[in-house]
């Protein structure tokens, strides 16, 4: 590979990260705008929350062909359909008169995540085939920044009198520049695709009780996930933090997250295997959970846990789910 060309391929990999950048506020900006959303679409707090839950129903109508479309057609289309629908969302959530306009708007937001995980991490990967862990690792600590930003941003716009739109548009408008640089910047070639399709070796899904704990382990964790980045301002202010104090909790999340990942990589490296972290890691945020609910003090709140347990393709290019696929933590 020549030296402009993988130079070329590092700008589409920072091109790549930044739409997860930007999906760290979408994923979690309409939990801290709960009141200026619910007041904009004549809805009580709990209909906003049903409007964030109908992120994840747009992931999983969209996942079963998200992944064989990306394979199909390549990478570039995939991150091109998430950006589209990412700006879609972002604007669509700003301006939605009602509830319901929303919530598809929120169905819009998710399939826009399936389409940019198809994307971005298999594509970094290939650039980065001598270090694809650490390339996967970059997605996460790209959200990581952008939800530790993101009460502090809440908080710059509230000072200077903005309205609560303001970060939708930006972030919109953000993600639509950087997916016109993506439709023009080169991409890896994927050399085994060939090789690959003329292997036509069937294997049968064989569902034994390890894939169903890691079906289960990664339910759970990524509700938990949803549930703690949306919820923790309304916890804080439960236990007697004041509202900007408590938006300040998913920046003391996304420490703990930072931590969590430079903790896996490090310990993986030292030979811990990787099993033991899908039972510590939600051991330990478990454990914190349930220390937030009896122990009801702004410092119990405000402390950060490790969420980890996505299953992420190891090294393998191919976005879809295969056997001998490694589980990493993010």
């Amino acid at each position: 590979m020549g030296k402009t060309k993988k130079t070329n391929l590092v700008v589409t990999s920072i091109a790549l990260y930044f739409t997860y950048f930007i999906h760290g506020f979408g994923a979690s900006i309409m939990g801290q705008y709960k009141p200026e959303l619910s007041g904009a679409w004549g809805s009580e707090i709990s209909g906003v929350v049903a409007v964030i839950a109908a992120l994840g129903l747009g992931r999983l109508i969209s996942l079963p062909f998200s992944g064989p479309l990306s394979d199909k057609f390549g990478r570039r289309l995939s991150g091109i359909i998430g950006v589209l629908c990412y700006t879609a969302y972002f604007m669509g959530i700003a301006y939605a008169p009602n509830m319901g306009v929303a919530y598809a708007f929120a169905i819009i937001g998710g399939i826009a995540n399936s389409f940019l995980d198809t994307c971005v991490s298999p594509t970094c990967m290939e650039i980065y085939v001598n270090n694809p862990s650490v390339a996967n690792m970059f997605t996460k600590f790209s959200m990581c920044i952008s939800q530790f930003l993101l009460p502090y941003m809440i908080g710059a716009v509230a000072s200077a009198n903005m309205s609560y739109r303001t970060i939708f548009i930006v972030a919109g408008v953000a993600i639509f520049i950087d997916g016109i640089l993506i439709l023009f910047l080169p991409f890896p070639e994927r050399g085994n695709k060939t090789a690959a399709a003329g292997q036509k070796t069937k294997s049968k899904l064989k569902i034994t009780p390890a894939a169903l704990a890691a079906i289960l382990i990664g339910f759970t964790s990524s509700s938990t996930f949803m549930l703690w980045l949306n919820c923790n301002k309304e916890l804080g202010m439960l236990y007697g933090m004041t509202s900007d104090q408590a938006g300040k909790i998913q920046s003391f999340y996304a420490i703990g997250t930072f931590a969590a990942i430079l903790c896996s990589s490090v310990l993986i490296k030292k030979g811990l295997k990787e099993i033991n972290i899908l039972i510590l890691y939600p051991a330990i945020s478990t454990v914190t959970l349930l220390l937030c609910y009896f122990i009801r003090s702004r410092r119990c709140s405000s402390a950060g846990y490790f969420h980890n347990c996505r299953v992420l393709p190891g090294e393998q290019s191919d976005s879809n789910f295969h056997g001998n696929d490694r589980v990493q933590y993010c």
